[in-house]
């Protein structure tokens, strides 16, 4: 696995895209700029490295925004996109023959690098929560969760630890924070973490299921509605570190939307869609899952009958 960063300028509503010069590898196809990082560097040097090498600019490294992995043949890249602030004024084309600046509903008019592409969708739900974070948890603090919590706090001692990963207004960190559970939660997005942090009165880490970086530190991790919109191809990245994330014979719960496929709604934002035969294969192909228990059920959301398929997944104990 050959990891690599890549920057996505953001500014003024625009996204700065960069197309390869010929000669080299994926000539002609658009991505966000940056490489690979080297052996014992983190990432963010990495990255600020890169865009110096490639575009000569001197780039402040922001928020993660996400992860594509795609084989090349050959070759295994697992691209890491971070939100970058820099001054284009001295920029310099050394690896690019072309530049444009698009907006986020542009972006798919251009011809992507295959590693790239899943990060448009991950960076277009990253930006519409951004934006919408006050009103986005003023309305979902006060879902109703009645019975919800159960099958997955049966399952955990009195005194267990639990991560809330993607933990949007905080509603359920703080039901869990009542029942004297330590709490770590999470959101991948700067301004609702911050929302967060106020009403669940502790620190919420800006981190996503990609970056989170625990190992065997929680007796359950709960991910209410939040691997929704992590891509199809980067679901089992995502399975992965929540095992790695839990104690041996942990639970996790997961919630996603039934149905087939994928989509952006009309926020912009991207939805993965699944069916329970779909997700018993790629449970099956994660190691680390001791057991694991699916049901549907329909609850309403915004006016309508949504389908939910729910999911406990158990960490094997060794």
């Amino acid at each position: 696995m050959i990891h690599v960063v890549a920057g996505i300028i953001y500014k003024n509503n625009k996204v700065f895209c960069a197309r390869r010069k010929s000669g080299l590898h994926l000539a002609g196809f658009w991505e966000f700029p940056g490489g690979k990082v080297e052996l014992g560097e983190e990432h963010e040097p990495a990255l600020s490295r890169e865009l110096r090498e490639e575009l000569s600019i001197e780039a402040t490294v922001g928020a993660y925004i996400g992860q594509s992995t795609h084989d090349y043949g050959g070759k295994i890249v697992r691209l890491h996109a971070y939100l970058c602030e820099a001054d284009m004024g001295a920029m310099v084309l050394n690896d690019h023959d072309e530049i444009c600046w698009l907006a986020i509903d542009e972006l798919n008019t251009l011809q992507w690098a295959p590693a790239d592409v899943p990060l448009l969708s991950q960076l277009s739900t990253y930006i519409y929560y951004e934006t919408m974070a006050t009103s986005y948890t003023t309305e979902t603090i006060n879902f109703n969760m009645d019975g919800k919590y159960s099958p997955f706090l049966n399952e955990l001692d009195e005194t267990a630890t639990i991560l809330d990963l993607g933990c949007g207004s905080a509603r359920d960190s703080l039901v869990f924070k009542s029942k004297n559970h330590d709490i770590q939660a999470i959101d991948a997005c700067p301004n609702i973490a911050a929302i967060a942090s106020k009403t669940l009165s502790q620190n919420v880490a800006v981190k996503s299921c990609f970056n989170m970086g625990f190992d065997n530190q929680f007796d359950g991790v709960w991910a209410c509605a939040s691997l929704l919109h992590c891509p199809k191809s980067e679901f089992s990245s995502a399975l992965e570190n929540i095992i790695l994330a839990l104690k041996p014979e942990g639970c996790a719960y997961i919630s996603l939307k039934k149905g087939d496929g994928e989509l952006f709604d009309d926020k912009g934002r991207y939805f993965s869609f699944y069916q329970q035969a779909e997700l018993e294969g790629l449970l099956g192909e994660v190691k680390g899952i001791n057991k694991t228990n699916i049901w549907i059920e329909e609850s309403p959301l915004r006016g309508a009958n949504q389908a939910w398929i729910n999911i406990l997944i158990f960490k094997d104990a060794a």
